[in-house]
């Protein structure tokens, strides 16, 4: 895909102006980075802070013709292709400064980024349809998805009761906007992948990515925190969580925790 990079020096959200320019008729491609981010959205309605150096990046994908592979829509698979683009990036990239990726990031399901177990980047998406009057894109279709990544590339915000990572505290210097051609390479990769080699394999490649099987965690809802451990994707997916008392579950929803 030929992105279209735009670069602000600050904005309240970049997701925001991203499905802005959605709905009034923006083709597949367009990607928007912001310097500085001000109001910037997390996961469950969290704020996400862009500080200056980090990572505030937003972007248009369209949805693909077939939406299917194995059974499975694009969209289904669409957080875990993210992630593990994001993950390649950051490999890439500790591989370019002779440090050792290998031990240092991991993916935490559905789609977010850890640095020595704490947590350095996340993936929002949000999908919409653009406004029936708006002029259609060729070969964009009326459906899109705006995938948000924030990532800590030179400060790690002070969140109470957490400690998140940062890729300068381990010696990776880059820039948010080398960051960002990197990671739009990477899902340009993963999508022609998942093309090809269906949505399994795309599955089997976040596994790889992903902290082990066995690994301590906890699932918390609204009303109710399960302790146990990771037990890896069902066919669909979905976090396989066995509890403490020993019955497993597929997660659909809930938050994660890494214990």
């Amino acid at each position: 895909m030929t992105w279209r990079l735009e670069i602000f020096e600050s904005l309240p959200s970049t997701s925001t102006l991203c499905r802005q320019r959605a709905e009034a008729g923006e083709g597949a491609g367009l990607a928007i980075l912001a310097r500085q981010q001000s109001a910037g959205q997390g996961s469950r309605g969290r704020s996400w802070s862009g500080g200056a150096g980090n990572l505030a990046f937003s972007f248009l994908l369209g949805m693909p013709s077939p939406m299917e592979q194995d059974g499975r829509s694009f969209l289904q698979c669409l957080p875990y292709l993210v992630a593990v683009a994001l993950h390649e990036t950051f490999t890439l990239l500790a591989l370019r400064k002779n440090i050792g990726a290998q031990e240092l990031f991991q993916l935490k399901w559905p789609n977010d980024l850890l640095l020595q177990g704490h947590k350095m980047a996340g993936i929002l998406i949000e999908t919409g349809q653009r406004l029936p009057s708006s002029e259609q894109h060729a070969g964009s279709g009326e459906h899109w998805a705006c995938i948000g990544i924030g990532a800590n590339l030179a400060q790690a915000p002070e969140v109470p009761g957490r400690v998140l990572g940062c890729a300068a505290e381990i010696g990776l210097e880059v820039g948010p906007e080398e960051c960002a051609s990197l990671i739009l390479a990477q899902v340009d990769a993963w999508c022609s992948r998942w093309r090809c080699e269906g949505s399994q394999f795309l599955l089997q490649a976040w596994l790889a990515r992903a902290h082990p099987v066995g690994t301590r965690l906890a699932v918390k809802s609204q009303d109710t925190y399960i302790s146990g451990r990771f037990s890896g994707l069902d066919a669909q997916g979905r976090l396989l969580h066995e509890g403490d008392d020993g019955t497993l579950r597929s997660v659909v929803t809930g938050e994660v925790l890494c214990l």
